[in-house]
């Protein structure tokens, strides 16, 4: 069937009409709060975002004057494109009395950002309040995808360490299925991660104090003889660990995140189902379809819980490489040459597809827009049932994991501002 496309479907990333400073996408290591008691007193607290990917470099430029106009101003930033994907070149400014103003741009003041590094962003209450007022919302959860606004600072703030600064935050309407690209730009380690963000600091000595190396994000392939803890005793904060990965700490899952990056939802007033989001990470790692995107964080580190968190990501291509969509219909059973083994029993995995698709409204619409495969407590106007069984020589669970393809016409985002023009006839009246 032509509507039954394995690939995720990445959605119209940040919006590309121009900011007066660069862009970038993010992702958010912690919940942001946005209410101001929490930052009375002046308080000011860190949040961390990590790059995933530099977007737009602004029409900022300097010289700026308030009452006059620039001659030979320049930019203060440029994107520059690679192999490795795009990074954002900026230069620092000289200051001049008024702060509204800004002097020369310096040309021996510079640094790169780029995917993986690590900027801290510090919240008070003034800035607080600027949020709420411009998107009316309470909080940003953890882990979300996110436009970053950033801008560089002064000569006597970069001659510091500290050129860049965050100016604005506004969370992002798809997740990382839109940004699988970027992914495999990611350090492969927590170790590379960390050399890769130091030697940052060391070249880019500018923004040395505006990284944190301390505080890395790395990108994994997860084995598949990895193995699920969803049951954390003493445990304050709901988790799912994950062991054998690929290297020796074990690797904690949030419950919400969990949940959220398989599509699963739950029905009007019952819990989401924990279990069946757990299958599908198993089937995932059976088929070596499962990536993490990994934070570290000392902090997070207790007697049951691992310093390391991540947002498991299901490659549906890899997922799904034995269903042939054209034999759809004709074929409901596909077998692939995948096997578990549990309880010393080795198991052999076979994915079910309905013939035909269906209208589903068994709940609310799936948390994620841009990952095909959701639970089955979901509403979709077109989607084709999946059943995935396991098969040994003595015994079957038939129906291991059940849940949709969403093959729903794929609705991409549009850029703010700009949408296709109305035809119109050429000798229609103006």
């Amino acid at each position: 069937m032509q509507d039954f496309r394995i690939k995720s479907r990445p959605m119209l990333t940040a919006s590309l009409n121009e900011n007066k400073n660069a862009k970038l996408l993010a992702i958010n290591h912690s919940t942001i709060s946005f209410d101001k008691e929490v930052y009375k007193g002046n308080k000011k607290i860190p949040t961390r975002f990590t790059v995933i990917r530099p977007v737009s470099v602004g029409w900022g430029a300097a010289p700026y004057s308030k009452s006059a106009k620039s001659i030979g101003a320049k930019r203060l930033s440029e994107l520059v494109p690679s192999a490795n994907g795009p990074s954002l070149t900026m230069w620092a400014y000289e200051k001049v009395a008024n702060n509204m103003e800004k002097g020369p741009r310096v040309e021996d003041m510079t640094w790169e950002i780029k995917t993986g590094n690590t900027l801290v962003y510090w919240l008070d209450e003034q800035r607080v309040r600027e949020v709420k007022d411009n998107l009316h919302i309470d909080r940003i959860e953890e882990f979300t995808v996110c436009e970053v606004v950033v801008a560089p600072k002064s000569n006597e703030s970069a001659a510091k360490g500290s050129g860049v600064k965050i100016v604005e935050v506004r969370p992002c309407q798809f997740s990382l299925y839109s940004c699988l690209q970027d992914l495999d730009r990611f350090a492969p380690t927590l170790a590379d991660a960390r050399l890769q963000e130091l030697k940052a600091q060391q070249t880019h000595t500018f923004i040395a104090r505006d990284l944190v190396p301390e505080q890395v994000v790395f990108h994994t392939f997860v084995s598949h003889k990895a193995l699920i803890n969803d049951d954390i005793p003493g445990s304050e904060f709901p988790m799912v660990q994950i062991a054998n990965w690929g290297s020796g700490e074990t690797i904690d899952i949030p419950v919400s995140t969990l949940l959220k990056y398989t599509n699963h939802s739950a029905k009007t007033g019952q819990e989401p189902r924990k279990d069946w989001a757990c299958s599908l990470l198993e089937i995932a790692i059976a088929t070596n379809s499962l990536q993490l995107l990994v934070f570290s964080n000392d902090f997070w580190k207790s007697a049951v819980h691992s310093s390391l968190r991540a947002i498991p990501i299901i490659n549906t291509e890899t997922l799904l490489a034995s269903v042939i969509p054209a034999m759809i219909g004709n074929q409901t059973t596909f077998q692939t040459p995948h096997e578990t083994t549990i309880d010393d029993v080795v198991y052999h995995l076979q994915i079910h597809v309905d013939p035909e698709p269906i209208p589903v409204s068994t709940g609310g619409p799936p948390p994620l827009q841009d990952l095909v495969i959701t639970g089955s407590h979901i509403e979709l106007e077109r989607a084709y049932r999946l059943t995935f069984a396991l098969v040994s020589a003595e015994h079957e669970f038939p129906q291991y994991f059940v849940g949709y393809f969403n093959a729903s016409p794929s609705k991409n985002l549009s850029a703010i501002g700009f949408k296709r023009r109305r035809p119109t006839p050429y000798d229609e009246p103006q």
